[in-house]
């Protein structure tokens, strides 16, 4: 399927400019509070996504190039919800 590892932080890079998911997340929770939309015009391997998705945050994905958003929707069904404990 993919020769590339599709979780950046282990491993190949999945895409030539994939950023750090702490940088990502980071910023996300800097600029936008819980259940915020947030845009990502040029999604490449989903990092965005990723962190928004821990962070609680909607996300919207744009990609050119298929083999990308294959990657991305990989790395998005590999994450797991928190759990809350009550």
């Amino acid at each position: 399927m993919f020769r590339h590892a599709v979780n950046a932080e282990k491993g190949a890079k999945p895409h030539p400019s994939t950023k750090p998911a702490p940088l990502m997340a980071e910023l996300i929770h800097l600029f936008t509070d819980a259940g915020d939309l947030i845009l990502d015009p040029f999604a490449g391997s989903g990092t965005t996504a990723v962190a928004a998705k821990r962070l609680g945050r909607r996300c919207i994905l744009i990609e050119l190039q298929e083999k990308y958003c294959e990657i991305a929707a990989t790395r998005l069904q590999q994450e797991a919800l928190p759990l809350e404990m009550a």
